[in-house]
């Protein structure tokens, strides 16, 4: 790793006075593929040591993976009333009149980005088992659903999953 270089630094050393401090700046080579380690150990004259653990990963051509926000590490949908409708309810025959369709409100449809960041097309496809068990445990109910379960990503494009959540109960769903 040191030979090739895999790992560079601005400094090989230098002097700090007390209440002084510098800056360091270390650079990473994608030119060998696999994962590169480099301890480095940092030691004031006389005194204290401190580990730095450089990694790096390189792959071969561009990851075929799809990425989600950065910051999103869990996805709240926005809350909803009790008794929303999916379109089909609206359009077909699960609702008995058409009194009762004028008052049907749809559930709105909530988004979820996918993002690409390879130069090829992507194909993706969510598994909705999860849906399902949540569907089970709202006897029947079709609280959550995915418009959307397989699709595709354009190169450095992005999709959006499309979601209808319609809550039967006033609570908090996990899936």
């Amino acid at each position: 790793i040191v030979s090739k270089k895999v790992f560079t630094s601005s400094s090989r050393g230098g002097k700090i006075l007390p209440g002084e401090s510098t800056c360091l700046q270390f650079g990473y080579t994608h030119t060998f593929v696999g994962q590169h380690r480099l301890q480095l150990v940092l030691q004031v004259q006389h005194g204290k040591w401190v580990t730095l653990d450089l990694l790096g990963t390189t792959v071969s051509g561009f990851p075929r993976c799809l990425a989600t926000p950065p910051h999103v590490k869990n996805h709240v949908f926005r809350r909803m009333p009790l008794g929303l409708t999916l379109p089909e309810e609206v359009d077909g025959a699960a609702l008995p009149s058409t009194r009762a369709k004028l008052k049907a409100l749809e559930a709105p449809v909530q988004t979820y980005e996918l993002r690409n960041p390879s130069q090829e097309l992507l194909n993706y496809e969510v598994d909705v088992t999860p849906l399902d068990r949540l569907k089970e445990k709202s006897h029947g109910a079709s609280v959550l659903t995915l418009e959307n379960p397989m699709g595709k990503v354009p190169p450095y494009g992005t999709a959006l999953l499309k979601f209808r959540f319609r809550p039967v109960e006033d609570r908090l769903y996990h899936v």
